[in-house]
């Protein structure tokens, strides 16, 4: 079958049309949708140690949402454990009849420095005291010091000084320097 010169344009004209079609649906439509598609790629994969760090923030947002009750409760206990009044008239005595049932005699009790307890407790102030025991066994005083740190948690040593007694070769003078949490 012979092709007219009228049907081999038609079939060049439509050839060439088709080649005009499928150039402008790849450059025109399937290009910039691949393009798009890899921005959205590089966003998601951007986009994703985000969305790990916030599931991460999540979980440790819940965890302390969950331990809030129970760090509520420890800290009332904690403010109804200590005295109302003024640490100066309630922490001296309380110390020196702590040291008198381990057997142990203080000399004084005086406050050197008051100062807020930090952000993180906001309702409380830290008390520095020097505490000055005479004649006191080595074994004694340890004994006496473990006792002191398990009941009362809210006291902190921050130094001890012990030097030998001067009338008892066996004993010893100690200097202790501790903090305690009051209210405000």
């Amino acid at each position: 079958m012979k092709l007219s010169k009228d049907n081999i344009q038609k079939i060049a004209l439509s050839t060439l049309m088709l080649l005009f079609i499928l150039y402008g649906y790849f450059s025109f439509l399937l290009d910039p949708l691949a393009q798009k598609g890899a921005i959205a790629r590089k966003e998601m994969a951007d986009l994703r140690p985000k969305l790990l760090a916030a599931k991460k923030q999540l979980n440790e947002t819940n965890a302390l949402e969950e331990q809030a009750p129970a760090s509520q409760a420890t800290l009332e206990t904690i403010f109804n454990d200590i005295p109302n009044g003024s640490p100066i008239a309630w922490f001296p005595p309380m110390m020196t009849d702590f040291f008198k049932n381990q057997g142990i005699n203080s000399r004084s009790i005086r406050l050197t420095r008051e100062a807020d307890a930090g952000a993180t407790l906001p309702k409380f102030r830290r008390l520095s005291w020097v505490i000055e025991l005479s004649e006191v066994q080595y074994s004694q005083f340890g004994q006496a010091l473990a006792a002191l740190e398990n009941k009362m948690p809210l006291i902190q040593i921050e130094q001890i000084q012990m030097m030998p007694s001067t009338s008892n070769v066996e004993t010893q003078n100690v200097n202790m320097t501790l903090s305690n949490l009051v209210k405000k």
